[in-house]
């Protein structure tokens, strides 16, 4: 992790506990105070800039070329601003050819712990903004489509000795959106053995509803809302209702408190609805326990209470270094077991007016982020507050491995089970949902003798987990539309989108 910042941190050699505190998130006048995240980079500090209109994003049908910034410790989200900044190297020359080539070479984000190109999901990013200043290069990028990637340009794909490096050029498409259709999955599940019960039985009503992915999308929704003790800012929620199931799972993954680890296996999976029944589980378990761990040993660090809302994305939000490392942090107003490893300092601040400094978890020294002092006199707004780095954390009463447990989806979605079904072979009718949500194969996938049998249910399937067109997912645009024109209404409509990078 990039321990500096920016400039030398300050004398490490004095070390300070960190003790809870508390604070507010209103001004003087009782106004929720909002920070804009982008707002340090400063895009009226000069150099040649340029507003970019009508991005070009890759065709659903068509493979396309694209360049991949590989990220360690961060991933992005369609629908989520992610602020690049590169200096000198190859990397800024790929940025520079992907910028000069619209619709023909695209810009990609994707978490690659390794460090050498072994991920396989990533997210297409749309450039909104590019300036090129006097010793750097910043663009603001938003994700629009996940994409798969189908083989490394640079790299053979055969090829065991895979050097680390931070960008890949590969071939990818994009990777489409599904949803369950129940009907064929459930007769493809009622020929289990153990179904014998409800054998020739209708499909109970709360079942065709539990199947629906916007049905889903309001049980995922109602709970947020109970959770909204560690949002500290219900003003963000309401706008989440306008968006189909889809855009809807991405925006709930980049405001909920989830590990690097659960994020990346959420965005790899393109059901929409076991995605959304992951993330009812996790906002069930954060109503439960709600706590914040150091990655590394565990030690307890804060709650879901001291989780608040102070951004303008929320409680999470991507920032980018003059090194080019991009980090996500969630703000809290208090934490616990942390020792302050630095003397604040302004230079390179996040957070116009807040001094920095570096906070290590006391039991292991991992450092987990940066605690920010107001050091303006005038007595408004937050006085402290905590920026951690989401790759530090665990969250809520998960396991400390990354790999989740073996129980984890089924468990999970029982008890999104418990308030509904009732009636004659209730309880059978609960255990093939269950099966069905948890993406439980059905016995005859393994059976030798039912190879033909087999086949037809794989057509069958092809049916059943399409695309939907125009009804739970939307009408297929990309997943950043809603809410990209945020941006857009910011840009000065006098500048051309013809000019060229110098």
């Amino acid at each position: 992790m990039d321990a500096a910042r920016g400039g030398d941190g300050g004398d490490a050699s004095e070390e300070h506990r960190t003790t809870t505190t508390t604070t507010t998130t209103t001004d003087d006048e009782g106004h929720a105070q909002v920070f804009d995240s982008l707002a340090y980079l400063d895009f009226n500090q000069g150099g040649h800039q340029r507003v970019v209109r009508n991005q070009l994003t890759p065709d659903t049908e068509t493979t396309f070329r694209i360049l991949v910034l590989l990220q360690r410790d961060a991933l992005a989200l369609p629908g989520q601003s992610v602020p690049i900044r590169e200096g000198v190297g190859q990397r800024m020359e790929a940025l520079r050819e992907v910028v000069r080539n619209p619709g023909e070479v695209f810009l990609g984000i994707a978490c690659d712990p390794t460090m050498t190109g072994s991920f396989k999901f990533g997210t297409v990013m749309e450039i909104k903004r590019v300036q090129q200043r006097e010793h750097d290069m910043v663009l603001l990028t938003r994700g629009a489509d996940r994409f798969e990637k189908l083989r490394d340009l640079d790299i053979p794909d055969h090829e065991p000795h895979r050097p680390m490096r931070s960008v890949v050029w590969a071939e990818a498409r994009i990777a489409r959106e599904r949803a369950v259709h129940m009907d064929t999955l459930v007769h493809k599940h009622m020929r289990r053995p153990n179904s014998a019960a409800i054998h020739g039985m209708a499909a109970p009503p709360w079942l065709c509803q539990l199947m629906s992915t916007e049905y889903l999308k309001q049980r995922a929704y109602s709970l947020l809302v109970e959770n909204l003790s560690w949002g500290g800012n219900p003003r963000h929620v309401p706008g989440l209702r306008h968006l189909n199931p889809s855009q809807f799972s991405y925006e709930l993954m980049r405001q909920l408190p989830l590990t690097l680890e659960q994020q990346q296996r959420l965005l790899q999976d393109s059901n929409v609805n076991t995605r959304l029944v992951h993330l009812i589980d996790t906002l069930s378990m954060q109503l439960q326990e709600g706590k914040l761990r150091c990655k590394t040993c565990g030690l307890h660090i804060a709650s879901k209470h001291n989780l608040i809302s102070i951004m303008s994305e929320g409680n999470l939000g991507t920032f980018v270094n003059p090194h080019g490392f991009i980090h996500q942090i969630v703000t809290l107003q208090s934490v616990e077991h942390c020792a302050q490893l630095s003397r604040p300092t302004l230079q390179d601040t996040w957070f116009e007016g807040y001094a920095w400094s570096i906070l290590t978890c006391m039991l292991c020294g991992t450092q987990m982020g940066w605690q920010y002092d107001y050091t303006g006199d005038d007595g408004r707004g937050l006085q402290q507050f905590f920026g951690l780095c989401r790759a530090s954390l665990n969250f809520g009463d998960f396991p400390l491995e990354a790999q989740p447990r073996a129980n984890t989806s089924m468990s999970g979605t029982l008890r999104l089970l418990d308030a509904v079904g009732s009636g004659q072979g209730a309880s059978e009718w609960r255990e093939l949902a269950a099966m069905i949500l948890a993406g439980a194969p059905s016995d005859d996938d393994d059976d030798d003798d039912d190879d033909d049998d087999d086949d037809d249910d794989e057509g069958d399937e092809g049916d059943d987990v399409a695309d939907r067109d125009g009804t739970d997912l939307g009408d297929g645009d990309n997943a950043a539309d809603d809410g990209s024109d945020d941006m857009d209404e910011e840009e000065d409509a006098g500048e051309s989108n013809e000019e060229a990078i110098e």
